[in-house]
């Protein structure tokens, strides 16, 4: 690993995955267990090329690294400060030569990575539409809310990087599993499995969806209880 330079409010802590180290920041958005249910999800085999988008801190791109085999890790955020903070992660742990960030806009990421170049796409959207009073603290809002990306936007950057026959991976708010459902398909993007994720003694409240560029029409629908050795 490499020694890091820290700013203020940034602390080094332990993604208990395979010795991987993550930067976070008291200031900008911490990363929740759903970004970790993603990343258990994503399937990439030998060489394969996985682009995270609106990768945030860079815990998804960091984990994938150790839980797939993908030769080339591409994460794409926007918020200059979040895509500072996961290069220097990536930094941190020697993956300069696996994982890249760019800082850009999602809608704008198949020009800056190449149309159809991916195996995989994986994003964790923003749950909430933008509205007045999240926008107060636009920075961190708009990892929560749509101020910057909207749903149809993540699905439409997947359909231009995925090569054909390739798999998108997110997950969503059970609220908003039929907006989910509709982008997907809009774009070419055909649902192959919907896990409803429901937590220990509690509901079902996100699901994780497998998509594929290309794909026949045909679902399966599956529970799965998530406890805390999942979440690792």
């Amino acid at each position: 690993m490499e020694d890091i330079e820290l700013k203020d409010g940034e602390a080094i802590e332990d993604l208990q995955c395979g010795g991987l180290k993550i930067i976070q920041s008291e200031e900008l958005y911490r990363f929740s267990s759903d970004s970790v249910i993603l990343a258990n999800a994503v399937e990439a085999p030998r060489g394969a090329c996985v682009v995270d988008l609106g990768c945030g801190s860079g815990v998804i791109s960091l984990l994938l690294s150790k839980k797939t085999q993908a030769r080339k890790i591409v994460g794409i955020e926007i918020q200059k400060a979040l895509s500072d903070m996961a290069a220097r992660s990536v930094l941190l742990n020697g993956l300069r030569d696996k994982i890249q960030i760019v800082n850009c806009d999602l809608r704008e990421a198949h020009k800056a990575v190449g149309n159809e170049c991916a195996d995989a796409v994986a994003f964790n959207p923003p749950y909430e539409k933008g509205n007045q009073e999240l926008k107060k603290d636009k920075d961190k809002a708009a990892c929560f809310a749509e101020l910057n990306a909207s749903l149809p936007d993540f699905c439409t950057a997947a359909k231009r990087l995925l090569k054909f026959g390739g798999s998108c991976y997110l997950i969503i708010k059970a609220k908003r599993l039929a907006d989910a459902v509709c982008c997907l398909k809009q774009n070419g993007l055909e649902p192959k499995q919907m896990t409803l994720v429901k937590r220990v003694g509690g509901i079902i409240d996100s699901a994780v969806i497998t998509a594929k560029k290309g794909g026949k029409s045909g679902l399966a629908v599956c529970v799965k209880n998530i406890n805390d050795k999942e979440l690792q």
